[in-house]
């Protein structure tokens, strides 16, 4: 992109966005992918999102010179972004894996931990782990004091 494009783009985007051109083109981008694959609701403010996107995604000089930018679309970026994560985020949350009682291994789970057996499942799962060592001299007593230690340990999961 040529210098003086940039110079456009920087123009309108601090006009409309209040933000520089680098920052307001990665929204736009994540914004436009979720619109046009229905991640979002297709709501009417937004189609003038998609539109700027699209004079902001050209290289045309002439274009990108003649356009006039009305209003400030500031808010209106950042609700589309904020329903975008929101969506992401429902989509991510309806597709985890529920584990089902029947699935716990009585043979396996010792001490409060319970075992699935998910073999027969097709699923894919992240696990995350961690582990506090009582004894680390490097933990801050802060830390210790916040952490509810138990004798068993306990594994749940909070949604």
């Amino acid at each position: 992109m040529n210098d003086k494009t940039l110079k456009y783009k920087e123009v309108i985007c601090k006009f409309m966005f209040d933000d520089s051109y680098d920052n307001v083109i990665k929204n736009l981008k994540i914004v436009n992918y979720a619109y046009q694959n229905n991640l979002i609701e297709r709501k009417d403010e937004y189609k003038a999102l998609i539109k700027v996107f699209s004079l902001l995604s050209s290289n045309n000089v002439e274009v990108i010179k003649n356009f006039e930018p009305k209003e400030v679309l500031t808010e209106v970026l950042y609700d589309a972004y904020k329903d975008t994560q929101t969506s992401a985020f429902e989509s991510i949350k309806q597709s985890l894996y529920t584990f089902n009682e029947s699935q716990i291994d009585v043979s396996l789970s010792k001490n409060n931990v319970k075992v699935y057996n998910i073999k027969k499942n097709n699923s894919k799962l992240l696990i995350c782990t961690s582990r506090i060592n009582r004894n680390d001299k490097e933990l801050p007593k802060m830390l210790h004091q916040n952490i509810g230690f138990r004798t068993s340990r306990k594994i749940c999961t909070r949604f």
